[in-house]
């Protein structure tokens, strides 16, 4: 997949955010595959239009829970309550909720919370027909693809629960990449062996974005980065759980600090499958995650980091002995 195509599916994703869905493509439905490999190259001649469906459904989550965090201080998220089963027992998460040994990885386990929740709210309303034209379509067409993928993977594959229907699809992709963000803005301050100077860690985490749009051009296939980042052996595994940090540095000095991944780290995402060299914006050979997709108002990822950091903002000054 080359950086054409990415301005295609960026190109798409805006056409059906503004309400002009192309014309629905035919796919060759397949039995069964000899292989993972098999099942990958078949993937990547569905991958453009379920990209751009998927980059407008995210972004939807992603800019509904963004832009009503105000609403939810202090951080702007919601706390399930653990002993219903259903999404509709909820709270607004304060200070008093994180944990006092790993707050950032409460941090993490609240983004997932409030993104259930308006996910599950956003789906209820498409399915009752009082969202707008735009999503119910998307739903409807996203629905097909998913169904489609899900019948030529096969009952057995480790992906089928995710392609099950579009509330683990884009739940798995937004948890993923609050994953991440949550493990970026913890593992600062140890990085920085300090946390002394809040403000300085906070202006480290505004100026780490580079890194984060780096990490988010991985492919689908090579996801099972995060369980290496974070030292643990079980392929695919994604938890709320700390970064080792010697596998990042701060590059830069002054206002200009900033995270990076250290000469191991990159070396530790090789030994998962995904070289470095290969990422990168404008040069990589690799899709990437949808939520990517820049719209007039930017991007899911370039939002949810703006979030993450603001929470870093409020919560840095309160680590430490």
């Amino acid at each position: 997949m080359n950086n054409e195509n990415r301005v295609n599916i960026t190109s798409f994703a805006r056409q059906i955010k503004e309400g002009k869905m192309l014309e629905a493509r035919d796919y060759p439905l397949l039995q069964a595959f000899s292989s993972d490999e098999e099942m990958w190259e078949w993937h990547s001649k569905v991958k453009p239009e379920l990209y751009a469906l998927t980059a407008v459904f995210t972004d939807k989550l992603v800019g509904t829970a963004y832009d009503s965090r105000n609403n939810r201080q202090p951080f702007g998220l919601l706390k399930l309550d653990d002993s219903e089963k259903d999404l509709s027992s909820y709270r607004v998460a304060e200070l008093r909720d994180l944990d006092n040994m790993f707050p950032f990885v409460s941090i993490t386990s609240y983004m997932w919370d409030t993104f259930s929740i308006v996910l599950d709210k956003e789906i209820r309303e498409v399915e009752a027909g009082t969202s707008s034209p735009i999503m119910e379509s998307v739903y409807r067409r996203l629905n097909v693809l998913l169904n489609l993928l899900r019948k030529n993977m096969g009952e057995d594959h480790i992906t089928q629960f995710r392609y099950r229907d579009i509330y683990p699809f884009i739940i798995t992709g937004s948890n993923f990449a609050a994953t991440v963000m949550g493990g970026m803005i913890e593992v600062i301050p140890r990085v920085e062996g300090s946390v002394e100077n809040p403000q300085r860690l906070t202006s480290i985490a505004k100026n780490s974005y580079p890194l984060v749009a780096k990490l988010a051009m991985a492919n689908m296939d090579k996801l099972n980065f995060v369980g290496a980042l974070q030292g643990i052996p079980l392929k695919d595994l994604v938890l709320p759980f700390p970064f080792r940090s010697r596998y990042f540095e701060i590059e830069g000095a002054g206002d200009e600090a900033r995270l990076e991944l250290s000469k191991e780290g990159k070396e530790q995402l090789k030994k998962s499958g995904l070289a470095w060299e290969e990422l990168g914006i404008g040069r990589s050979s690799t899709i990437g995650c949808p939520a990517m997709v820049n719209f007039e108002d930017g991007s899911a990822v370039k939002k949810l980091w703006d979030w993450h950091v603001e929470i870093a903002e409020k919560i840095y000054p309160h680590l430490g002995p």
